[in-house]
């Protein structure tokens, strides 16, 4: 009777420990309140939530040493998570990697990280399970182009009869901001002399108030602009709000887009006072979420979807942005059951779905659009 007593309470444990949260550490570089990040964070909540995690958020507000601090941490002590999403800044993605390494943690990294230096996935490192990309070179060049052509299409050009632009990017050692920037090379290339890039110029945090400051002196340095191309939306919005109090008038003397989607930026494209915006970046930790949850409950990803996990992006501009305003809605994600989305819940699946078509279609379902 004894031993049964023991048997019940183990089984009864084995149960409690079943039914808690997965733990699961999501590492941003930038703050806590960065909008690119807000965004981010409140879509990935509500997937763990759906998929029965326990999200930990760390933000090292670009102290790459913090960041290394904060993975560490994590993973150590009496309550350790089982999984990271991890992205690269600073140049420190390869460091970050052997962190968890080391730790035996099962990582998968996003938001433009640098696999110049490690390869792919698995590779070198077994903890390393997976890398979520997007083609930001295309990314860039999406922006460039769109703004571009309707620069041309309005006739801004100056004197000279050519379009001028400058460009406000992010961090310089970014490779995120690398491939953006070599996107908009190739759009400005592609015009065969009829574009002029002025300068690039960039920014430590990619923040609104980083944009703001450099908008007068960017103009004023070069009054001929009629574009400027933003790495991502709330540099576009500092620039904005930077001009106002001058003859310089976003929407009207220059055109201005940006990228990441966030709610301020599609406000503005509403008005008209910003041009586009390209996205979808923004689900990137929610999707890692569904892989990394799979993959610790025994249902790997990679033979159906690799280790490299290509995700798409979508251009908003005044046409369609009342189409996506309502789908971007954060009330709209927690009435998603994201357990659609695992693999793991649904063995009977072929193949994953991380469209954007089939996230709206989710929404709708929902009465969501």
């Amino acid at each position: 009777m004894p031993r049964l007593g023991c048997l019940l309470c183990f089984l009864s444990l084995l149960g409690t420990l079943a039914a808690d949260p997965l733990p699961i550490g999501f590492f941003a570089s930038l703050d806590s309140a960065h909008p690119f990040w807000v965004s981010m964070k409140e879509f990935e909540t509500a997937v763990g939530k759906g998929l029965d995690l326990d999200s930990r958020w760390s933000f090292a507000d670009s102290d790459q040493f913090l960041g290394a601090d904060q993975i560490r941490e994590a993973a150590q002590g009496p309550d350790p998570i089982r999984g990271a999403v991890i992205t690269d800044f600073k140049g420190q993605g390869t460091k970050f990697l052997e962190e968890v390494q080391a730790l035996r943690v099962p990582t998968i990294t996003f938001v433009g990280f640098d696999t110049a230096e490690v390869g792919a996935p698995r590779q070198t490192n077994a903890f390393w399970i997976g890398n979520l990309a997007m083609h930001d070179d295309k990314v860039g060049e999406r922006l460039a182009s769109a703004l571009i052509n309707e620069a041309l299409k309005r006739n801004l050009v100056d004197a000279d009869n050519k379009i001028h632009i400058v460009a406000v990017s992010g961090d310089k050692n970014s490779n995120l901001a690398k491939a953006r920037e070599a996107g908009l090379a190739e759009a400005v290339a592609a015009q065969n002399g009829r574009v002029v890039l002025e300068q690039t110029v960039w920014t430590k945090n990619w923040s609104e108030e980083e944009g703001q400051t450099l908008a007068a002196k960017v103009l004023a340095r070069y009054p001929q602009t009629t574009v400027v191309w933003c790495a991502n939306d709330a540099l576009a919005v500092g620039f904005i709000k930077g001009t106002r109090d001058t003859s310089m008038l976003a929407g009207r003397n220059y055109l201005i887009g940006g990228v990441d989607w966030i709610p301020e930026a599609l406000e503005l494209i509403k008005k008209g006072t910003m041009l586009c915006s390209v996205g979808g970046l923004m689900f990137q930790a929610g999707w890692a979420a569904v892989l990394l949850k799979d993959y610790l409950s025994g249902d790997d990803f990679a033979p159906s979807l690799g280790t490299t996990v290509w995700l798409p992006e979508a251009l908003i501009d005044g046409s369609n942005v009342g189409t996506y305003l309502p789908f971007l809605q954060q009330a709209h994600w927690d009435t998603i059951d994201f357990k659609r989305y695992s693999r793991a819940a649904n063995p009977n699946w072929t193949r994953y779905d991380f469209s954007l078509a089939g996230l709206r279609a989710a929404v709708k379902e929902q009465g969501g659009e």
